[in-house]
């Protein structure tokens, strides 16, 4: 059992070698999870629906999180905004798929990391502002122009998404520390190491809301 108080955990977003490329519009664009991925995982200590309030990031925009992290499943919700203040919201993404334990722990900066994959099967976006609509629009994100505020769009189809998510933001390691029933993820902004691993865990936390149906 990892202990509760004073575990890290890292998440790792992997893209399967069978999403293909731009230029192999044969190749599926959603990851199939295999059968059995996540079946064995013992994460009681983080399993629960977890919130993040109004967090700073650049360039004067702030952002609020939910994760879900069920036996295996997991469910991420970003809130966008464009203040500090968490007033105006821009959009709103969520990323859905499983999640499974690896066997063997790591250390960093003398902390007991455990891997965890992440294949994310779905995804959706919903633009909440007109200046976010017209951004969109004019850019043809995810190759469409139709995007309408507070409209939800199904964007896992990944090759047409590349101005919404970027392809290194889906191939890389999260840092998740549980400590104290607060659970606090990785700061990316502050650069990654050579390895690929954040430098950094971010100082606001996710709060626990409640255990998953």
């Amino acid at each position: 059992m990892i202990n509760k108080n004073n575990v890290l955990i890292l998440l790792l977003a992997v893209l399967l070698s069978g999403c293909g490329s731009d230029d192999d519009n044969t190749a599926p664009t959603v990851p199939t999870i295999p059968e059995g991925f996540g079946s064995t995982n013992n994460l009681e200590n983080i399993r629960g629906i977890w919130y993040q309030d109004c967090s700073e990031i650049e360039g004067n925009l702030a952002k609020k999180q939910r994760v879900r992290l069920d036996q295996r499943d997991i469910e991420l919700t970003v809130w966008d905004y464009r203040d500090k203040g968490c007033t105006d919201l821009s959009a709103v993404n969520t990323f859905t798929g499983q999640y499974q334990l690896e066997p063997s722990s790591i250390f960093i900066d003398k902390n007991e990391v455990f891997p965890l994959e992440v294949i994310y099967v779905r995804s959706t976006s919903t633009p909440h502002s007109p200046a976010e609509v017209e951004l969109r629009n004019t850019n043809r994100t995810c190759d469409r122009d139709d995007w309408e505020t507070g409209k939800k769009i199904d964007v896992s189809d990944w090759h047409s998404c590349f101005p919404l998510f970027d392809l290194q933001d889906r191939q890389h390691f999260r840092l998740v520390r549980n400590q104290g029933g607060k659970l606090f993820m990785d700061n990316r902004l502050k650069g990654v190491d050579a390895n690929g691993y954040p430098k950094a865990i971010d100082t606001d936390w996710f709060d626990f809301q409640s255990t998953p149906d």
